[in-house]
């Protein structure tokens, strides 16, 4: 699983997305469901998203964000839930669902302004490693300007 969701990250990285990284990733969370690792299901998630996004695949994106919401709410970590709450917000424009998106980014705003008393924190978590405050910043600067 560990080992699956390594090289998912690093043939992206290397290769871009490419069907490799799509096994891969699957394969990590195929296990990670039989293992019931909420962690490594949780950055697999990410990694499929990230697979279908920059392929062009937006729904499918759009569906694997919400697969990791409804994940990541089960979790204890607090990073979790904003993130993909990000995911969510950053799948572009479909059949008119941008009013959903930007519900969701402000929905993102109130938790992170709720859950933590610093200004910014790192989470090595499913994002890979993400400012809390510039990054969700510059994510709400695309999804609602489409500029970064």
């Amino acid at each position: 699983m560990q080992l699956y969701a390594t090289l998912g990250a690093a043939l992206f990285l290397t290769k871009g997305s490419c069907p490799e990284m799509l096994a891969a990733f699957t394969s990590a969370l195929e296990i990670a469901e039989s293992l019931d690792d909420s962690d490594y299901r949780l950055r697999a998630l990410w990694g499929l998203f990230v697979e279908s996004f920059t392929s062009g695949r937006y729904r499918g994106a759009l569906a694997v964000a919400e697969r990791f919401c409804t994940d990541a709410a089960k979790t204890n970590d607090p990073a979790d839930g904003p993130i993909g709450d990000r995911l969510v917000g950053v799948a572009p424009e479909t059949d008119g669902e941008f009013q959903y998106r930007i519900k969701s980014t402000e929905g993102t705003h109130e938790r992170v302004a709720k859950e933590t008393d610093t200004r910014t924190w790192r989470s090595e978590g499913a994002g890979g490693g993400i400012e809390r405050e510039k990054g969700h910043m510059a994510i709400t600067n695309v999804v609602l300007y489409g500029c970064s």
